[in-house]
């Protein structure tokens, strides 16, 4: 019979003995996980209440989500998708802005890229 403190230990010898099983199983060539790269955009072009951006494409098959955020009020435009490597946001007021932009392919989406930028007049 085991008392408390012996099953306890026997319990941490498991796990330490598992651990490095399970992380190099993790990071084993057959099971890859797979990083969507982010877009690069730049800011292409601006005009009264517009704005335009462009990146250099990802990879074959991608589509990219971009949206805006008007930091003085937290307004949102509404997410889009697409597939090209532009994209143009009009009828924006007056005011500072966070544009977002993500590369989808497949299943894992990239991280966010956040450009700040004022939109005048």
């Amino acid at each position: 019979m085991f008392t408390g403190l012996q099953t306890g230990l026997k319990c941490m010898l498991f796990l330490v003995l598992l651990l490095p099983a399970v992380s190099s199983w993790a990071s084993t060539p057959g099971n890859p996980e797979t990083v969507c790269p982010a877009p690069s955009p730049s800011k292409s072009g601006q005009g009264t209440g517009s704005i335009s951006f462009a990146w250099s494409a990802v990879s074959d098959g991608a589509t990219y989500q971009v949206y805006w955020v008007r930091t003085e009020n937290n307004q949102t435009g509404s997410v889009q998708s697409t597939s090209n490597t532009n994209t143009t946001f009009t009828g924006l007021a007056a005011g500072h802005y966070q544009f977002y932009f993500a590369t989808n392919c497949g299943t894992e989406p990239s991280g966010y890229v956040i450009l700040d930028e004022m939109i005048y007049d």
